[in-house]
């Protein structure tokens, strides 16, 4: 008597799919942060609910653990292109790989917050009108100018999708990271970084960060899904 064959199950993740669980995984944190920052602002009778677990401008919360998640997952999807772009023997390979491990070091850094202790390395550099009162700054911004030019023949060989998309997820990342760092720092040093103008310049900042490291995962997503011989996951029983 012939046993029935159970049939196989066979599990796609698709590229589109993973890019809108993310985005709605994102989205998510932020509604949550931008909530807190409601109730932490204008008076109201829910002020006992507030909690710093779901402020997007502390350090040890959700929107930090998440960023660092997501900046891990930029992390990963970086050195699996250039794993792949290796076998394919294109020139991205190599610029792949060592963004990959920077990513990965910006997610270690977002909940360690080493970049804090850079600042102790500027000494007396003037303040600026209190736009430097972030120290760390003063060495970020001349890291980032070098990233970028060292980094231009990389973008000018990648596709023109992935490049505008990586192009405008790094300067939403930027400006948010630094720009509004910038702006938060002079808004804290002149009214106090208790004011609501300091606090919504900080929420700020992380929010464009969030949405820029979300654009990077999607670019990379949908670049990964254009290679040769690019992953998919699936399950067979």
């Amino acid at each position: 008597m012939n046993q029935a064959v159970p049939p196989q199950l066979q599990l796609t993740l698709s590229a589109r799919a993973l890019v809108h669980f993310v985005a709605l995984c994102s989205g998510l944190v932020l509604t949550l942060g931008c909530l807190h920052l409601v109730l932490r602002i204008w008076p109201n009778p829910f002020g006992a609910l507030l909690t710093t677990r779901l402020d997007l401008g502390a350090e040890l919360s959700l929107p930090a653990w998440y960023s660092s998640i997501l900046l891990m997952s930029v992390a990963v999807l970086m050195l699996v292109c250039s794993h792949l772009e290796k076998m394919l023997h294109t020139p991205t390979s190599k610029g792949w790989l060592i963004l990959g491990l920077g990513f990965a070091y910006m997610s270690f850094d977002e909940l360690s917050v080493i970049h804090e202790l850079f600042g102790k390395l500027t000494g007396d550099f003037p303040d600026l009108f209190g736009f430097l009162s972030y120290r760390w700054v003063i060495i970020g911004i001349p890291i980032v100018i070098v990233v970028a030019i060292g980094f231009l023949p990389f973008l000018l060989r990648l596709p023109s999708p992935t490049r505008i998309r990586l192009i405008v997820a790094g300067a939403i990342y930027v400006g948010g990271a630094i720009g509004l760092e910038l702006i938060g720092a002079r808004l804290g040093t002149t009214m106090g970084f208790d004011h609501p103008s300091a606090v919504i310049a900080a929420n700020v900042e992380e929010i464009l960060e969030i949405v820029g490291v979300t654009l990077a995962f999607r670019a990379l997503v949908l670049h990964l899904a254009g290679l040769p011989g690019a992953p998919a996951l699936r399950f067979q029983h």
